[in-house]
């Protein structure tokens, strides 16, 4: 009986990679399938409680769709905050690259080293400044 020259321990190496990206895209698939799920399924709860609003009248009706209403605001807002806050990481990005490639681009300077931490320092400063200026603060509730 003859046997491989190939080492198992070459073949197990060959197989981690696969076998890794296969559950890592495994995991992706199901993960935006529930995704699609969940909002299918408010969706599908939504235009029932609009049908249902739509069959009767009155104050709790008016009330229901005030609510909506808020909702669908509420989603536009958090939206707008982040593109803002989005917009303003890449400012920050964008103004560390252009601190960084100066200071690292000669190679007798030995200061380029240091200059990699603005990135994440700006991208820090552009979040604190999201959080402290933008982002929405909770409203004071009605004193009646």
């Amino acid at each position: 009986m003859e046997t491989s020259n190939v080492p198992w321990e070459r073949v197990i190496g060959q197989l981690v990679p696969i076998i890794c990206s296969v559950s890592f895209f495994t995991f992706l698939t199901i993960w935006f399938w529930a995704i699609a799920r969940r909002r299918e399924r408010e969706a599908f709860y939504r235009s029932e409680m609009l049908k249902k609003l739509a069959d009767s009248s009155g104050d709790a009706a008016q009330q229901a769709l005030q609510l909506l209403r808020d909702d669908d605001a509420r989603r536009q807002r958090r939206k707008r905050e982040g593109v803002i806050l989005a917009g303003l990481i890449l400012v920050a990005m964008g103004v560390a690259l252009m601190i960084v490639i100066p200071l690292t681009d000669d190679p007798r300077k030995e200061l380029g080293s240091w200059a990699v931490g603005l990135i994440p320092l700006l991208i820090g400063v552009a979040m604190l400044l999201h959080a402290k200026l933008v982002a929405s603060r909770p409203k004071p509730a009605d004193a009646s």
